[in-house]
């Protein structure tokens, strides 16, 4: 994933499977852009939940900058 679509990301989920990984807090992060690759998953990561509000907010004041 570049840059370029970093600006393309339209929705991020979190998935996290099974009682063992939910008590470790680990997770992967499905990521949904508009551009021809379409969706990027990234496996197994610690704090998903905290990860994808890391990159909202990012998003949130790089699209409010752009106006």
């Amino acid at each position: 994933m570049n840059v370029n679509q970093f600006e393309k990301i339209q929705d991020m989920s979190v998935l996290m499977r099974g009682t063992f990984w939910t008590f470790l807090n680990i997770g992967s992060i499905q990521i949904q852009t508009a551009g021809t690759e379409g969706r990027f998953i990234i496996p197994m990561i610690r704090d998903p939940n905290a990860i994808t509000s890391f990159i909202s907010n990012i998003l949130k004041k790089t699209r409010n900058s752009e106006l």
